[in-house]
This record gives structure tokens, C-alpha cells and sequence, in this order.
């Protein structure tokens, strides 16, 4: 199987709440199509899981052009009474579930979906070294995680000489600057692990009708979008718009891939044409300037209420 990852992680969470498994497959048969090969799901949205195991068993899907991430953690039906599970039984009793589910032997990334303060990161840590070593997994690596809870894992992994892990699914845009998002980032990259950037357009914030539409939510200041126009202007100037734009600004930071979560052709389209976009040096200082604007902006209501207008696109 090819497993370097191609510049964009197909992430299936829309596909679960817009689509039947009969557009799901298009769709994803589509990416594949396109040069798409790295597919991201979870056991806490199985429908998408089963959908691709069936993809792969029917032939729609080529399973050797694929790779493979899914996470364990949340709950996987409405019965489960828990906000996060990461124990070591529940880590085994999932991934074997997926494999079978997903219809394959060895999944390529396995992902602590959220953090779980009721068990011990040292237990994670060998539980996930150990199904590598059982040849259940290729890799694993956390999702959800701040600075905090990062930074132990990695001082654990160095005390105990576990297997590290190689990536980081955590919310990721050009509208995202709280200092612990940023400084989780920045920890990941410094230990050489990939950022899968979920979350690309702040869940349809920076999508150009979001951005141009009027604000909804009374306590929404109008200047909170205002950055944002501008730097639409600025896009639309070079035949592109701010979707392409923040999505070519992730593609072109270091380790890092954007999670699509794209749920029509259109925007699977639009998607991969922003793999065409170059950010030079003005565009650079354009986006910059519309960040710091943005941050400035915000202060006087805080960030945790920016992230409140992130909507759902």
C-alpha cells in the first residue's frame, strides 16, 4: 500500500449528517480519483467507517491507494454514558472493531479522539505502542489535545521510551489565534509530528458567503468579519476567493494538512483547486494583516465568543 500522505486528508464527519451512503461513496470515490488518498473517520461516526469498509469490499474504493485514519475516545451510540474514554480496554475493544468495520488488517493512524483526565497518559501510551507492535495500527497520534495535555504526553513518551506519536488533529485556521491553539501547534511541530488541521474554514466561518452575510447573533460586532471581507476583496482580485486562499495559507505551513470536509463536488472541486494556490510574499502580508486585525478586533469580546460564531456551514 502507498502510504505518503497527498497534500489534503478527506475527513468524513459532513458526509454522516448530508449525505446516504450512495452520494458518501461518489464523493470519496471522487477524491480518490482526484488524488486523494488519505481518508479520516472516527468509531463516534460509524456510519462513515462502515461506509468505506463497504467501499473497499466492493470494489469502489482501492484499499492500496488509501490511507486509513480513524479515532477512539468519544462515545459510538447514544447509550454510552461517558464524555471521553481512552482507557486501555476501551482502545482494544475499538480498534478491533474498526479493523473489522473498515474491512482491513492494520489501520495506518489510529487517533485519541479527545483527552480523557480519567486515565493515565502512560497507559494510553503503551496500550497504542503496544498494537503497533501487534501489527493492529502503523501509527497513532491524539486529536483535540491542548498545550497542557500535549506537552505531558510527550514527556511521558521520552520517560517510559514508548513509540511517540507522529501527528495532531486539532482545530486549525487563519481565524484560530488563541495563544494555547497556537502554542499546542507550535509543540507538535517542534517534535516532528504532522498537524492535521481540522476545522479549515472555523466550521463555515471563512466561507466568502459567511463572511459577506450580515451577522445573525445580536452580541456579533460586524467588525469581527471585516478582516476577512477585505481579504476576500483581495482573492476575488486574483480569481480566487477565501476559502482558497485559507486553505493554500494551511498547505503552505510547515507539516501540516487541512482536514476537508467536503460534503458536495463543488466543494471537493473547490478544495483541491486551492492546491494550485501560491502564497507569495503580498499575499502573505495580506492574510497576516487581516489576522492581526482580527485578533485586535476581538479582544474587546474574547476569543472564546469568536469561537461561538463559528458557524455551521
Amino acid at each position: 500500500a502507498d502510504t505518503s500522505i497527498k497534500r489534503l486528508d478527506f475527513g468524513t464527519w459532513k458526509l454522516v449528517t448530508r449525505c446516504d451512503y450512495i452520494s458518501a461513496i461518489e464523493l470519496l470515490k471522487e477524491s480518490q480519483n482526484r488524488g486523494i488518498n488519505f481518508f479520516d473517520t472516527s468509531d463516534n461516526y460509524p456510519a462513515a467507517e462502515s461506509w468505506i469498509g463497504r467501499g473497499i469490499k466492493e470494489g469502489e474504493l482501492d484499499r492500496d491507494k488509501m490511507v486509513i485514519a480513524t479515532k477512539v475516545g468519544l462515545p459510538t451510540t447514544k447509550y454510552e454514558n461517558f464524555m471521553s474514554d481512552t482507557s486501555s480496554e476501551r482502545i482494544r475493544q475499538q480498534v478491533d472493531k474498526s479493523r473489522k468495520i473498515l474491512g482491513v488488517d492494520i489501520i495506518d493512524l489510529y487517533q485519541i479522539h479527545v483527552h480523557d483526565p480519567n486515565t493515565r497518559v502512560d497507559n494510553i501510551l503503551m496500550t497504542m505502542s503496544d498494537l503497533i507492535e501487534k501489527k493492529k495500527i502503523r501509527h497513532y497520534g491524539f486529536s483535540n489535545y491542548d498545550y497542557v495535555e500535549l506537552g505531558v504526553a510527550l514527556e511521558f513518551c521520552k520517560k517510559i521510551g514508548t513509540i511517540p506519536p507522529v501527528s495532531l488533529q486539532n482545530m486549525y485556521n487563519i481565524a484560530q489565534l488563541g495563544k494555547d491553539a497556537i502554542d499546542a501547534i507550535k509543540l507538535a511541530r517542534e517534535n516532528d509530528m504532522s498537524i492535521l488541521a481540522h476545522s479549515p474554514l472555523g466550521r463555515g466561518f471563512l466561507i466568502e458567503k459567511n463572511i459577506l452575510a450580515e451577522n445573525k447573533k445580536e452580541f456579533v460586532s460586524e467588525k469581527i468579519k471585516e478582516p476577512f471581507r477585505k481579504l476576500n476583496e483581495y482573492a476575488k482580485s486574483k480569481g480566487q476567493n477565501i476559502q482558497q486562499l485559507s486553505l493554500a495559507w494551511l498547505l503552505s505551513q510547515k507539516n501540516t494538512i487541512p482536514v476537508i470536509g467536503a460534503y458536495k463536488t463543488e466543494y471537493l472541486k473547490e478544495a483541491i483547486d486551492s492546491l494550485l494556490v501560491r502564497i507569495d510574499k503580498e499575499t502573505e502580508e495580506k492574510i497576516n494583516e487581516a489576522r492581526k486585525e482580527f485578533l485586535d478586533n476581538t479582544l474587546d469580546i474574547g476569543y472564546a465568543v469568536v469561537n461561538q460564531i463559528m458557524l455551521e456551514d
